[in-house]
């Protein structure tokens, strides 16, 4: 057994910070112990108050946090537009573009798609402008399309 060191000693702390980052890149805490040269009461201490987590858990918590913040965005782009449809279209199309990427989006995204897509529609009749809306149906079929063909 090592020799025991103060805790605000340097070479404690770059035990301690070392034994955190082994632990994030998968070693376990018997591999730890030995490299490090500590007491496995006190990986399992350092691990508790330190809260060590692997990183592809941290990875995995970050992206999900993405996506849930993105859905968000999203949500109050479409009702925002729902709202005053005069507002940009192409801040909300890449936002959709985006959104249709990923695998698997929320159900209530997916309503408010569908009820932006027919909103659109109709405000292009109720304004008159049939041009735009040829041009958003022709966009809606031509992506339908594709995206039957990627998915198939």
């Amino acid at each position: 057994m090592a020799k025991r060191m103060a805790p605000n000693s340097k070479g404690y702390k770059e035990k301690r910070k070392l034994a955190g980052q082994l632990y994030s890149e998968g070693y376990n805490e018997d591999d730890i112990q030995k490299l490090v040269n500590v007491s496995m009461g006190t990986i399992q201490r350092w691990k508790k108050q330190d809260k060590w987590e692997r990183a592809e858990l941290t990875r995995r918590k970050l992206e999900e946090e993405i996506i849930r913040e993105a859905d968000k965005a999203l949500l109050i782009a479409l009702k925002a537009f729902k709202a005053n449809p005069n507002k940009d279209l192409q801040s909300i199309n890449s936002m959709l573009k985006r959104f249709l990427e990923r695998k698997r989006p929320d159900k209530k995204i997916n309503e408010y798609i569908i009820i932006f897509c027919e909103d659109l529609v109709d405000f292009c009749i109720d304004t008159g402008n049939n041009e735009l809306r040829k041009q958003f149906q022709e966009v809606l079929t031509d992506f339908a399309e594709y995206a039957r063909r990627k998915h198939a």
